[in-house]
């Protein structure tokens, strides 16, 4: 393929790096009236775009990478080089890009944007075969159910298969779709399909299908609100007052924790800040709200009680009182506190992290489990300790000590690999802390570029993120042959592309573990970006923020049922027409939409 290329340098606009080159393929697919996001390349190396022969070609330092279209759900892959001829809406003779159907990787030969549509993109992917078709539907025991496949088999090149995207389908006769030729209603044999009236069997045969019926909408029913996103809890609770069967699914304790493992990542519904005292603002509430309605708030601590948001890991958030002068570990979604006093060593400076203690735990729901505190404090003489406190036994670990010529900030730790990460002051050094070896170790950061953030890389260790010019640049640790650890500059993400009118007066505040989401704050904003898509958000004011702790967790029925308590004069349940809905839906129902109104007031 580099003989492609070559062959259509001449004349050509050629640009190096990642910002340019990004920005011309970006300034390219608009002028073609194709999606900017179309070509979601990493680290690009070169861009170049022959006008004359509408050769255009992208070549990325990796050698390959995979991107997710999340509002389609669909896998792409993209090469270490990408070529493709353009003309007004189209790209064709694609190399390069391979997407991901039925565990096969095939390739994307063209992509094009209809006149007549110009908000749809339609891609070929095989010859005699239409995939991810829209706007055709076949309906089947009154459910609408979307057509996602059409294709002609090589076996059978007479017959057309329709395929649903509940896995149900039907196969027909070609000649019924002749031009001028009405289309058949689609039905699906395994239930529709009627018996051989002479057949011994028929009547109970039909008989068992029919019955099976309310069984499989239960299924299509389940994969439907199985999908339904986890990063706004009232969606949950608005989808169980549609109808019983919803509830029922939707309150099943199986249905609940298969959710829970579908979407993995917890989602982050909020979080907590420490402002500078001195510019603190009363009016502004310590827990932030991510999500349309939240279901709780921090808890009434007594005046003149000072705290302070240390961490926040696994469901729950770390804080140090002042006044007394103690820790507290509290969980939002049940409203748990367990305080516990400090551990008896001096300290000037101090910090800590929480993180769930139960074995073989995937951390979907951690709310009842166990639980560690890992606290770390710098005294005298550059002495730096950190020690254990268990929820199971109460109390605290001998101490692992280190000298260390910098001092740890009440800055949150991130994890990473089994080590707890700290950042001192003001990023010079870096404080890590192994879990199995109860050992402390230095680490510099990149060279030249303290004063960023500590964050989990795309590889799963330690990663650092700094802002330079208009550009967040984010950097890997790895470990060299001969055992010694480096970084290695592994992105720059143009923030004036991703955040109009872009000036950076405020810093890099929070990250969320496991989300690859980072929060900056901006002379105007705060935002909340995702590293992998680029996609930001606005999440608050700018404020006075000296750190922002996200807050991740499911908020699912059975959570909420615990957490929210019934409305006054309510016993059981309450009567409806219709039927009887649950205490914890109703209290549910009832809670967000109030939040609703109130926000729109």
């Amino acid at each position: 393929m580099a003989s492609q290329v070559e062959s259509h340098r001449a004349g050509a606009e050629i640009v190096s790096g990642d910002g340019v080159s990004r920005k011309k393929s970006i300034e390219l697919l608009e002028e073609l009236g194709l999606p900017k996001g179309l070509l979601p390349l990493e680290d690009i190396e070169e861009f170049g775009y022959n006008k004359e022969t509408g050769f255009m070609w992208l070549v990325q330092r990796k050698k390959k990478i995979e991107h997710t279209f999340k509002k389609i759900k669909q896998t792409v892959s993209y090469a270490g080089e990408v070529t493709a001829f353009v003309e007004k809406g189209k790209l064709k003779k694609i190399t390069g890009v391979k997407t991901k159907e039925l565990l096969l990787w095939l390739s994307v030969v063209e992509v094009y944007v209809a006149d007549a549509s110009p908000e749809k993109v339609t891609a070929f992917v095989e010859k005699g075969k239409l995939k991810k078709i829209t706007g055709v539907k076949t309906k089947e025991l009154l459910l609408w159910l979307s057509v996602v496949e059409v294709y002609v088999a090589d076996a059978s090149p007479e017959k057309v298969t329709f395929k649903t995207g509940t896995g149900l389908s039907d196969t027909f006769d070609a000649t019924a779709f002749a031009l001028g030729e009405r289309t058949p209603r689609v039905r699906v044999h395994l239930l529709l399909s009627h018996p051989n009236p002479r057949s011994g069997d028929g009547e109970r045969a039909a008989s068992s299908r029919m019955a099976s019926a309310p069984e499989l909408i239960d299924d299509i029913a389940a994969e439907i609100l199985l999908r339904i996103p986890p990063d706004e809890p009232a969606h949950l609770v608005h989808a169980s007052l549609v109808c019983k069967p919803w509830r029922r699914i939707l309150t099943d304790p199986a249905f609940l924790r298969r959710y829970r493992a579908f979407h993995r990542t917890p989602p982050v519904l909020g979080f907590l800040h420490n402002v500078d005292g001195n510019k603190a603002i009363s009016s502004v509430p310590r827990f932030v709200p991510t999500t349309a309605a939240s279901p709780f708030s921090p808890p009434a601590i007594d005046p003149p009680n000072w705290w302070w948001a240390l961490d926040c890991r696994h469901g729950r958030v770390l804080s140090h009182l002042f006044n007394p002068m103690e820790l507290m570990v509290w969980d939002p979604i049940t409203g748990d506190q367990h305080r516990f006093p400090l551990p008896p060593h001096p300290h000037a400076y101090c910090t800590g992290a929480v993180l769930c203690a139960a074995s073989d735990c995937h951390h979907l729901d951690c709310h009842q489990g166990p639980f560690l505190v890992v606290f770390v404090g710098t005294g005298r003489h550059d002495h730096s300790w950190a020690c254990v406190y268990s929820s199971e036994t109460g109390e605290w670990s001998s101490q692992a000590s280190i000298v260390l010529d910098s001092y740890v900030e009440m800055l949150p730790s991130v994890l990473a690999e089994n080590t707890l990460y700290f950042y001192c002051e003001y990023g010079t050094k870096i404080l890590g802390y192994d879990i199995g070896k109860h050992e402390l170790s230095e680490i510099d950061p990149p060279l030249g570029h303290d004063g960023g953030i500590l964050i989990e890389s795309e590889y799963g260790g330690l990663g650092f993120a700094t802002v330079e010019a208009c550009g967040l640049v984010l950097w890997s640790q790895y470990v060299c042959y001969d055992g010694i650890e480096e970084w290695e500059q592994s992105r720059i993400i143009e923030l004036d592309m991703l955040i109009p009118n872009f000036f950076y007066s405020g810093g890099l505040v929070g990250f969320a573990e496991g989300t690859d989401i980072i929060f900056m704050l901006t002379d105007v904003d705060l935002f909340a970006i995702e590293l992998k898509s680029g996609q930001v958000k606005k999440v608050g004011e700018s404020r006075p923020y000296y750190a922002v702790i996200p807050y991740m967790s499911f908020y699912t029925s059975d959570l909420a049922r615990k957490r929210l308590a019934q409305p006054a004069g309510m016993h059981g349940s309450k009567k409806k027409e219709g039927g009887i809905i649950p205490p914890d839906a109703v209290t549910c129902g009832r809670y967000f939409e109030a939040k609703k109104c109130n926000k729109k007031k």
